[in-house]
């Protein structure tokens, strides 16, 4: 099944704080991650429509009797959203938590980013990710051989996005891979947009002097657009001192623009300025205008000399 069909959405906007989610053991990794997706406007938009796996009918999965997780999501954040007089108790996806990933116990504490992964693994197999990594500069021993003059060259390795996807999640490494009882603590500097237009394959092809690349908006080969302009929907944050320890909560933002702390059952109001002083650990990022079509598999052209594709 397919997460979020790119045909037919729009951006629904939570335009009331729906209900907290309460703790059901150790499970404030999990309420984080329930509360910044339900609203984010296409997950919204998809949970509006029933058509949150892409399935014109009755799931038959569901059916047969089996758990399908992309509805049970579904339901999941539904409750959230409609409900504004009591606390929710998730336990239908607490309860399948050992389904989502085998590593999960039942009342421990997991990492928010790991239940992410597997809830994104578990509704959408085929899930096509962009992303986007930091180059290095190739000189000296480490020299680039061209493929056009065979000669060992000065170059800049990068990689570039091809398709922005209408959902960013951010996750900031926040533990040691060395040790999972240390955390990097240090804070760092987000903002409530993001632009990544200039970090497109088209962006990358008009720097090197591609003929016919054009950026900011126009068009990019593909009968869409490279204007990817993203709106901070909401984060999870973590505090504590390690990855099997301390306590998660979420800031999320509603179709007014008011952020909102749910710290599990609680959900009390904030501000844009409290959120980008927070130690986030993820952050969900909604694209301004969705994409309504999937962009044709990206052809590079050919490397100019002096110039490292990956």
């Amino acid at each position: 099944v397919e997460l979020l069909p790119v045909t037919g959405l729009r951006r629904v906007w939570a335009t009331k704080m729906g209900a907290g989610l309460q703790n059901l053991g150790n499970t404030c990794y999990m309420n984080s991650v329930l509360q910044c997706l339900a609203y984010l406007p296409p997950v919204a938009s998809g949970v509006q429509m029933n058509v949150l796996h892409g399935l014109p009918s009755s799931c038959p999965l569901a059916q047969t009797g089996k758990l399908c997780t992309c509805c049970a999501i579904s339901k999941q954040l539904s409750d959230q959203l409609s409900t504004f007089d009591r606390a929710i108790r998730p336990v239908a996806i607490s309860t399948a938590l050992p389904q989502l990933s085998k590593a999960f116990v039942r009342g421990r504490q997991e990492d928010a980013h790991e239940f992410l992964l597997a809830v994104l693994e578990a509704v959408e197999r085929d899930i096509k990710r962009g992303v986007v990594e930091l180059g290095g500069l190739k000189d000296g021993a480490n020299k680039y051989k061209c493929d056009r003059c065979k000669r060992l060259v000065r170059a800049t390795k990068a990689l570039s996005i091809h398709h922005e996807p209408n959902i960013l999640v951010v996750h900031l490494k926040r533990f040691d891979a060395l040790s999972l009882c240390s955390k990097i603590s240090r804070h760092v500097d987000f903002g409530h947009t993001l632009d990544l237009a200039p970090y497109s394959c088209a962006a990358a092809a008009a720097s090197s002097g591609k003929a016919g690349a054009k950026v900011n908006g126009t068009a990019n080969g593909h009968g869409g657009t490279t204007s990817a302009h993203y709106v901070l929907q909401g984060l999870v944050v973590h505090q504590g001192g390690s990855l099997h320890s301390g306590h998660y909560l979420a800031y999320v933002r509603d179709g007014t623009g008011r952020f909102w702390c749910a710290n599990d059952a609680t959900v009390t109001a904030s501000t844009a300025a409290e959120v980008l002083q927070q130690q986030a650990y993820l952050l969900f990022f909604s694209r301004t205008e969705l994409r309504s079509l999937p962009p044709p598999p990206y052809v590079p052209p050919p490397p100019a000399a002096g110039v490292a594709q990956a």
